[in-house]
């Protein structure tokens, strides 16, 4: 199972095996010491029954993708954390780095880390992780940028397919460069962005970027959280917060029309 949590602007996503969790991200941590990470991610798992975090990915040391880490610590049990700028995460633990090559085997799902190949600073030192069952597949990339995601191409071009991509950055227009969108020309396609945020993310040049190749796109500031199940059989939606539980800002209950679109698929209409 993937999940991309509701953080605001932000990025908190977790990936569940049948015995195993990861989390990718905690979204961001404030001044006021509100923080998503005891807000949001902790109490999501405590209502999955998880009382351990096997693993802790920190994609950067961003705050809107770190600044959580605190409070989930604090209220859940964590075995181990990597990183890809384990200098900036001051979490009181160690914090190993994210390497390209790491890969291991929870459960018969396949984890392998793409990128960064060496010590990178800022949005390109995104640990992007690729999470693959038989043929089906999850793109993580963190905030990586255009020019990186370049080199990813060029390294991986055939194995970056994938069913399922959580696009890099929010959707801004410095990531999902065209390259990367053929490469692995996904049937979906998440953007974490919060409501109402100043820069506008998902820019409308990236989606309609994805949905030319014929992805369908969904966004957290409309829909809420997401979740889809992901086995050798096909990707199925099971979360779309924005039906399952209304959200104040959704105008009428209504759905963007490719999340409309999705959930009738889902449905069997």
């Amino acid at each position: 199972d993937f999940t991309l949590l509701d953080v605001g602007q932000g990025l908190a996503a977790v990936v569940r095996t049948r015995h195993h969790l990861l989390v990718y991200d905690t979204g961001p941590g404030y001044p006021s010491g509100f923080n998503t990470g005891s807000a949001v991610v902790a109490p999501y798992l405590r209502h999955l029954g998880v009382r351990r975090v096997d693993l802790l990915v920190l994609s950067h040391g961003d705050k809107d993708h770190a600044g959580g880490a605190p409070g989930l610590l604090k209220r859940m049990e964590v075995s181990k954390i990597l990183g890809g700028e384990p200098a900036r995460l001051h979490l009181g633990r160690p914090v190993q780095p994210c390497r390209a090559g790491q890969h291991w085997r929870w459960d018969g799902v396949r984890f392998e880390f793409l990128w960064p190949w060496r010590a990178q600073r800022g949005n390109n030192a995104s640990c992007v992780l690729r999470v693959s069952t038989g043929r089906r597949v999850l793109l993580i990339t963190g905030d990586l940028e255009a020019d990186a995601e370049a080199r990813l191409v060029r390294r991986y071009r055939q194995r970056l397919r994938s069913e399922l991509v959580l696009a890099g950055h929010h959707g801004s227009l410095g990531s999902s460069s065209l390259g990367l969108v053929k490469a692995t020309r996904p049937r979906w396609v998440l953007f974490s962005a919060g409501s109402g945020n100043q820069w506008r993310f998902p820019r409308p040049a990236i989606v309609r970027r994805w949905r030319a190749v014929g992805a369908r796109t969904c966004s957290t500031d409309r829909t809420g959280a997401l979740g889809f199940r992901v086995s050798r059989q096909g990707v199925h939606l099971f979360l779309l917060q924005s039906r399952d539980h209304r959200r104040y800002w959704l105008s009428g209950g209504q759905l963007p029309p490719a999340c409309s679109m999705i959930t009738s698929l889902n449905r069997g209409g």
